[in-house]
């Protein structure tokens, strides 16, 4: 429940960024919300609440295509959010990650 309505809290947050208040550029919004995501993970990690394992070359290795199409995803999201009202920017979002899904 706290992830639902998480995730769509940010793409309120989102929507409202890019197109009420004009911000020009969804590819820094996409870095500075990846980067607040990098940070709470690692402080998590050092006062023991989330565990997770180092990060090596092999693991990097095996796991090396899925970041890069789930960034694809989410800059082509956020790129789209300015251009279509916001039902049609859900349908289209949901597709796209079951479009991912099947490829």
């Amino acid at each position: 429940l706290l992830y639902a309505s998480s995730s769509v809290g940010i793409m309120f947050m989102n929507k409202i960024v890019l197109t009420t208040f004009g911000f020009p550029s969804a590819w820094f919004l996409a870095f500075a919300q990846y980067v607040c995501t990098m940070l709470t993970c690692s402080l998590l990690k050092c006062v023991d609440v989330v565990h997770y394992p180092e990060a090596s070359k092999e693991s990097f290795k095996d796991i090396m295509p899925l970041p890069v199409l789930f960034l694809a995803n989410a800059l082509t999201g956020l790129s789209g959010t300015k251009r279509v009202n916001l039902p049609m920017f859900t349908v289209l979002r949901r597709f796209s990650i079951f479009f991912t899904m099947v490829l």
